[in-house]
């Protein structure tokens, strides 16, 4: 089972990171890369990560979870340009909740000829009668992921979703975060026993270290204190955009209109799990460096 090309990303606690659930509220997360063998553009390694990806399937049906973003949007024009097969995947949910998300998926998919798939959901149904099975499963202390992983079941394939790098600039620290949480997606897979690449932008060590060394993500770290941005979600969508012509909207999960529910089932989810997994894993940006790209990298000029 792998969740990245070759399981090069891992998680875990206090340096053990095999993908285990946590034990006790005083365990640290912490989560590790492969090394990158190539310096190259985000464009290109989010193309070359799209042919691996379709490799590693090794014939199954690849399924882009598409919410309506540009995160997972960016994926399925990766694909197209990688020139390999692919279906679609997205939820459509009762009453409207996420008219705003479907709206920009059809709209997007209604110009390509590969296959749009829509699952029905009744999503308030969904939390009352199916969540808590997947949330208890894998410890997800957010009642939004056990949604999407309800989606993923719905089809029998090779599923891929966005799970987007996270840069920050702390005191004028450059950072990587991740979000416990939010790694969560690499366990279904482990629970399902189930090939996947739940999280693209992670799916190499060559794209990961691409999209951090790219000109818009470095602007984050460069400036100081007289750059205003301390996160980089404004700079990846500017990335996104200057690759492939991302129509611009604003960022949404598909929950507002149901916000209230959300946060009480999150809260239910938080009293169950004593050690609720929320933790953020900050690195700095030179042990990310040394991780992705050894100093013999540099010393050889392969560095832009």
């Amino acid at each position: 089972m792998f969740t990245t090309h070759n399981n090069h990303y891992k998680i875990g606690y206090d340096g053990i990171n095999d993908f285990r659930v946590r034990e006790n509220r005083n365990q640290k997360h912490t989560v590790e890369f492969g090394r990158a063998k190539r310096v190259s553009s985000f464009k290109q390694e989010a193309i070359n990560a799209a042919k691996q990806i379709y490799k590693d399937a090794n014939g199954k049906t690849i399924y882009i979870s598409y919410s309506g973003g540009v995160d997972s949007e960016f994926i399925i024009h990766a694909f197209l340009a990688a020139e390999v097969p692919f279906e679609v995947i997205t939820a459509r949910f009762k009453d409207d909740i996420n008219a705003y998300d479907f709206y920009y998926a059809e709209k997007f998919c209604s110009k390509y000829s590969f296959k749009f798939n829509v699952l029905d959901v009744d999503v308030i149904k969904f939390l009352e009668t199916k969540m808590m099975d997947y949330a208890v499963a894998m410890k997800c202390c957010s009642p939004q992921f056990p949604l999407h992983y309800y989606i993923w079941d719905s089809v029998d394939g090779f599923i891929v979703a966005g799970h987007e790098l996270v840069f920050r600039r702390n005191n004028r620290i450059p950072l990587f975060e991740t979000v416990e949480k939010e790694d969560n997606v690499h366990r279904y897979h482990i629970w399902r026993n189930r090939d996947g690449a739940p999280a693209f932008y992670f799916y190499t060590p060559e794209l990961v270290l691409s999209f951090m060394m790219d000109p818009e993500i470095m602007k984050l770290f460069s400036y100081g204190k007289a750059f205003s941005m301390s996160y980089s979600g404004i700079q990846k969508t500017r990335l996104y955009e200057k690759c492939f012509g991302l129509e611009k909207r604003k960022q949404a999960t598909g929950f507002e209109l149901i916000n209230d529910i959300d946060k009480k089932y999150r809260k239910v989810l938080e009293e169950m799990f004593l050690f609720p997994p929320n933790h953020i894993c900050n690195i700095h940006l030179n042990e990310m460096m040394e991780q992705l790209c050894p100093k013999y990298f540099l010393e050889k000029g392969i560095m832009p």
